[in-house]
């Protein structure tokens, strides 16, 4: 039995029973159980540190994303936050920095590092608190810099030991009192690498991704677009070999009680053996699920075997169809592949879903009309208009990649741009993330101690996470401190802690010519 809000019954709970002198661990996410479902890295994090003998971990979920949260308690035995003396976070998504700190408050714990007085020690990982060193140690003692595999053991064992001096401001761990950068560790044979075969879940409550089996196939990615945070973070490109994939899937869903999968990876298709991995699963009888795809890698015969898998949308990124463009992305997806797949989707059913982005460094009204007048003629075919969906999203300049110098595209040329775009599709449903959203991701990413401030203040009022920008203003301070163009002849703030194994110097080279090619 799993306590979850009303005492629901939930599959895959540990209660470790008569575990004397063992360390109490707080695993909290900073969002709603939905989320915390659907996370790997959870999912992970939560068996991972339950093996280990002198340990129990219970779980600690948010009950909304806005308003006042009641004190938190556990999944697992409904124990207090507070009583904790260890508290592990993952931070993926910017917006996990105000769960967290609202999170703290509701249980009587400072979220402000500097103004906490004794209580436990919080320690936060993941690409959001990576990426954003500065701001996490606004909040947290310790960020984890790599996997989970190579830095909960050290940090358990350092903690139960008391010897947390001799692992702090080593390889994987990042204090405020480092004065060199803190290396990155990574596992490099994931078929040895821990994977959660059991996992929670509420039966019946169609989590996570239609209840699946998640099954992360691979970590990185070999494309290296100039955008994308997670391939400059979680280099280098591995993957599980396909026997170590099909033992993992059969296992998990027959121990889950689940006949479906979830695919974890930045690009499928280049899994040497994804087409075979994809053909057992279909063997098992089993559907499963895909994100978002790379049209390149993918042909008529693969688009048939995720038909074949159950899905119902497939979602492709080209990001943009203008060939100027595309080469300051380093994502140049030829459009006849696009058409190719496009029509394949449509004659096995399948609605498909594209995401563009604007605000690219270079990019003019004439780039915007080529990918809108190509995306128009390309749903002119159809056979049914609303089988077709579009999300555009501004650039977000993110750490450790060329574009990270990027200045955020200002709000009006992002409207100018967003209207020229409705205007060539118009009767196609276009959604776009609000410009607020997009200046909080970049403000997070930049952060400093007033964005900490901010965070905490907006967690006191039980504001939504838009709602920083407004308390950053109440400080005085100037949002386009953190969306400007930044010098690339300056160190930014997260290369000066953080060492992800990428040389400054050959990013700056990157950024400077797709600066001037653009």
């Amino acid at each position: 039995m799993g306590r979850i809000f009303e005492m629901v019954y939930e599959h895959g709970v540990i209660v470790k029973r008569r575990c004397r002198n063992c360390i109490g661990i707080a695993l909290l996410y900073p969002s709603i159980y939905s989320a915390a479902v659907a996370s790997l890295t959870y999912q992970k994090l939560y068996y991972f540190i339950n093996m280990i003998e002198y340990v129990y971990a219970e779980r600690f979920v948010a009950k909304k994303l806005k308003g006042v949260e009641d004190p938190p308690q556990s999944l697992e035995t409904g124990a207090p936050l507070s009583k904790f003396k260890l508290i592990i976070a993952p931070l993926s998504y910017e917006a996990d920095y105000l769960g967290l700190v609202r999170l703290l408050l509701a249980a009587g714990i400072e979220p402000l590092r500097e103004r906490r007085k004794g209580g436990p020690i919080i320690v936060v990982g993941g690409p959001a608190a990576i990426a954003s060193p500065q701001l996490a140690l606004e909040i947290a003692d310790i960020v984890l810099v790599g996997d989970i595999e190579l830095t909960i053991p050290k940090l358990i064992d350092a903690i139960y030991h008391g010897n947390l001096e001799e692992i702090v401001c080593r390889d994987g761990f990042l204090t405020s009192d480092c004065d060199k950068p803190v290396k990155r560790l990574y596992v490099g044979d994931l078929d040895r690498s821990f994977h959660p075969i059991m996992q929670f879940r509420v039966p019946g409550s169609g989590e996570p991704w239609g209840e699946a089996f998640m099954v992360e196939v691979s970590r990185g990615c070999p494309h290296m677009c100039s955008f994308c945070l997670m391939a400059h973070l979680d280099m280098p490109f591995r993957y599980r070999s396909l026997n170590t994939l099909l033992k993992l899937i059969e296992e998990g869903v027959q121990v889950n009680k689940v006949r479906r999968v979830a695919f974890y990876a930045l690009s499928l298709f280049d899994h040497p053996q994804a087409d075979e991995l994809i053909e057992h699963v279909i063997e098992m009888g089993l559907s499963a699920s895909i994100g978002s795809l790379r049209a390149d890698l993918l042909d008529d015969r693969r688009v048939e075997l995720i038909a074949r898998l159950g899905q119902k949308v497939l979602t492709i990124a080209p990001e943009t169809l203008s060939e100027k463009v595309c080469k300051v992305l380093r994502k140049c997806v030829e459009w006849d592949r696009v058409v190719e797949v496009s029509r394949a989707a449509w004659r096995y059913g399948m609605h498909t879903k594209y995401y563009l982005m604007l605000g690219v460094p270079g990019e003019e009204r004439k780039d915007v009309e080529e990918t809108a007048r190509k995306l128009a003629e390309l749903i002119s075919q159809s056979p049914v208009k609303n089988l077709i969906r579009v999300s555009v999203n501004p650039l977000i300049p993110k750490p450790f990649t060329p574009l990270q110098w990027a200045q955020l595209v200002p709000k009006k040329e992002y409207k100018e741009r967003l209207k020229i775009l409705k205007e060539i599709l118009r009767g196609v449903r276009v959604s776009e993330l609000p410009y607020n959203e997009a200046v909080i991701q970049v403000v997070i990413h930049r952060g400093d101690k007033r964005v900490a401030l901010a965070l905490r203040h907006a967690a006191e009022m039980g504001a939504g996470y838009a709602s920083i920008f407004s308390y950053l203003k109440r400080q005085g301070v100037r949002i386009e401190d953190y969306t400007r163009q930044l010098d690339p002849n300056e160190v930014p703030q997260w290369h000066k802690m953080v060492d992800v194994g990428i040389p400054l110097a050959s990013l700056k080279r990157a950024f400077e010519t797709l600066h001037y090619s653009s």
